[in-house]
């Protein structure tokens, strides 16, 4: 992310530059070489520099978003080849392996859901007999 100084300096870099060529072109005996639109045009920037400013830092900002929406994009290709990279090195389970860890997730399951109701039942039953007496 640019941050407001980045922004400012190089807008007055390029306000500082645009600033010299127009200098430039009206020292030489106040004539303008070139078409009336320079013309125009420069005096358009000498009238309305805040307004030319702005759109020159708003057009500098994005400048510098296009690039981080291209690495952005860079990016995320990357990380679908490897995605696709890693799928294609996935081993699935057989029937035989699926059903016999399915067994084994369900059984360690039920064992743990009777113990901790065991413990829950005990700690419940220890509790009411310290505060019922």
């Amino acid at each position: 992310m640019l941050g407001k100084k980045q922004i400012k300096k190089s807008t007055k870099q390029e306000s500082d530059s645009v600033k010299l060529k127009t200098k430039a072109v009206i020292k030489k005996n106040n004539t303008v070489k070139g078409d009336k639109t320079d013309i125009k045009t420069i005096k358009s920037i000498k009238n309305n520099k805040k307004q030319f400013n702005f759109f020159i830092s708003l057009w500098i900002f994005l400048k510098k978003v296009a690039r981080g929406f291209k690495s952005l994009a860079k990016i995320i290709k990357k990380f679908t080849i490897e995605v696709v990279a890693e799928l294609k090195r996935v081993v699935y389970p057989t029937k035989a392996e699926l059903v016999e860890n399915s067994i084994v997730v369900l059984v360690f399951v039920t064992i743990m859901m009777v113990f901790i109701t065991v413990i829950d039942f005990g700690i419940g039953q220890g509790v009411m007999a310290i505060f019922t007496k």
